[in-house]
C-alpha cells in the first residue's frame, strides 16, 4: 500500500507493509502512474512504514531511480 503527497513538483511516496514479489509490481505500477501524472522533478520514497523488504523492494527503488533520471529528475 502507498500514499503520496505532491508539493512544488516534489512527489513523496510513503510505502507501507511488506515489499516482496507479491506486492512490488502493484506498488511499481502505482508509483509510475503518479510520476506520469505529476511529472515531478524529485521523487522521495519514504520507507518508514515498511515492515519487510526483500530484493523486490531494492529493484523497485532502482527502477524508479532510473525512470526519474531518464525524465531529467532525481
Amino acid at each position: 500500500m502507498i500514499s503520496y503527497d505532491v508539493q512544488e513538483r516534489i512527489l513523496t511516496v510513503s510505502l507501507f507493509g511488506e515489499i516482496d514479489h507479491h506486492t512490488s509490481a502493484g506498488m511499481r505500477s502505482e508509483i509510475d502512474g503518479l510520476i506520469r501524472k505529476y511529472s515531478p522533478l524529485c521523487l522521495i520514497l519514504d520507507f518508514s512504514g515498511v515492515d519487510f523488504c526483500d530484493s523486490s523492494g531494492i529493484a523497485l527503488v532502482l527502477g524508479r531511480y532510473r525512470l526519474m533520471q531518464s525524465l531529467g529528475g532525481e
